[in-house]
């Protein structure tokens, strides 16, 4: 990997770019738009920083030497990050999908024959929660893995 994509820095704020990018591309429920889906771009783009800096978090807390109990306060605080960022996920995109008039299914919805990656449901795949919940996700489980391996002191 080249310095830039173990740059755990540099990746952090294009993630946070191309979550703004998502947002800024997604049509607001209520709007009309005749370009299709200009967020699928910077959506496929986020996955990929997605992934590149949760290598590079994966890369920095293999470099962290820790003992039994910090390890179990860390994997207890990400859990709790997790648990948060689930919650708050299901409730964006349970209010989105409401503000948008209903799934897919409903002749009435905004988004009716569309499958759910549309111009209008863009930022349910890439947002703040998700980023979170991914991060503190691989956080998890390498604490978890490293406590079942007694890896930490």
């Amino acid at each position: 990997m080249t310095k830039f994509s173990s740059n755990p820095i540099i990746l952090f704020l294009l993630c946070l770019i191309f979550i703004f990018l998502v947002d800024l591309f997604t049509q607001r429920p209520g709007a009309v738009s005749g370009n299709g889906n200009l967020g699928i771009i910077p959506l496929g783009i986020s996955i990929i920083m997605f992934i590149l800096f949760g290598v590079a978090l994966l890369k920095q807390l293999k470099k962290l030497d820790l003992n039994r109990r910090t390890c179990v306060i860390i994997l207890t605080v990400s859990l709790l990050f997790l648990l948060l960022s689930t919650v708050l996920e299901i409730r964006f995109v349970t209010n989105l999908v409401k503000d948008l008039g209903g799934p897919p299914t409903v002749e009435s919805s905004e988004i009716y024959r569309f499958n759910w990656l549309n111009q209008g449901t863009n930022t349910m795949f890439v947002n703040a929660y998700t980023f979170l919940a991914f991060n503190t996700m691989i956080t998890c489980f390498y604490m978890a893995f490293f406590l079942l391996r007694k890896k930490c002191l």
